[in-house]
């Protein structure tokens, strides 16, 4: 099944549910919105998925251009012969992504993980769905492979992108016993690391995405979609990360002052 065939089937997603943590308005554009626009961060994501899961394809479904700046007549001879700019990358974007290729495949847990699994599985159930990236024999277990700016702050990462409850609701579709994360840093060195998840952060996740799917069911009977907050709120700005004693926090850490990763 493809992606596209996938995100026509009826149903709340990871996507929609880590919307829903911010409001119910939130989660119904995810529902009801169109797909997300192409950017260069999609693109970029979908390339190292196809590279780290599917190595033995990697080099036939992927063309390298080598010519230079992407335009011109030779460009567009180049796009027709691979049939479409979707597989297309440059020559450093391919020695990356070998790099990363490598770099998984090398990590012996990882590579089991991957070798082991069926990849881009696609699960229904009432009411849910999810595309995991990798499913384990008899649904015993799941792997997302996920990548970081630094390996040593992926934890934070992981609630506050809200991969907790992303983990807890693909849980409630597979039936799942293990959750992993595959780790791999973006640039070089590209250290990756394998973290089995707790049961208690997926139960914890797994309850808050049921929750939060109860919350719009709800919403869509009363056709009623509320917001962050109605009326006058007092603004709560994030606390520094100096006075939380954050040791990776420097002056010019840009999250430290708007409580964002990068």
């Amino acid at each position: 099944m493809t992606y596209e065939e996938y995100a026509a089937l009826p149903g709340t997603n990871a996507t929609s549910i880590k919307a829903g943590v911010v409001s119910m308005l939130h989660m119904r554009q995810a529902m009801t919105g169109k797909s997300k626009d192409e950017t260069p961060a999609l693109r970029w994501g979908r390339l190292v998925h196809k590279a780290v899961l599917e190595p033995e394809t990697y080099g036939v479904t992927v063309s390298v251009w080598e010519g230079g700046r992407r335009f011109g007549k030779a460009y567009d001879s180049f796009v027709d012969e691979a049939g479409g700019k979707e597989w297309i990358v440059k020559a450093d974007e391919n020695a990356t992504l070998l790099e990363m290729i490598a770099a998984v495949h090398g990590n012996t847990d990882a590579h089991r993980l991957i070798a082991t699994s069926e990849h881009e599985k696609t699960v229904l159930w009432e009411g849910g769905k999810a595309r995991v990236d990798m499913l384990g024999a008899n649904n015993e277990w799941f792997a997302d492979l996920k990548t970081t700016a630094r390996i040593d702050g992926f934890g934070r990462q992981f609630f506050n992108l809200g991969y907790d409850i992303q983990f807890g609701h693909y849980c409630t579709g597979t039936g799942a016993e293990r959750a992993y994360a595959i780790v791999l840093e973006s640039a070089a060195p590209f250290d990756c690391v394998v973290y089995r998840i707790p049961d208690h952060i997926i139960d914890r996740g797994k309850e808050q995405a049921i929750e939060i799917a109860r919350h719009y069911h709800v919403c869509e009977l009363c056709g009623t979609f509320p917001g962050i907050g109605n009326g006058e709120s007092m603004l709560d700005l994030p606390v520094p990360a100096w006075i939380t004693g954050d040791k990776e926090w420097t002056p010019n850490e840009t999250e430290a002052s708007n409580g964002t990763l990068a």
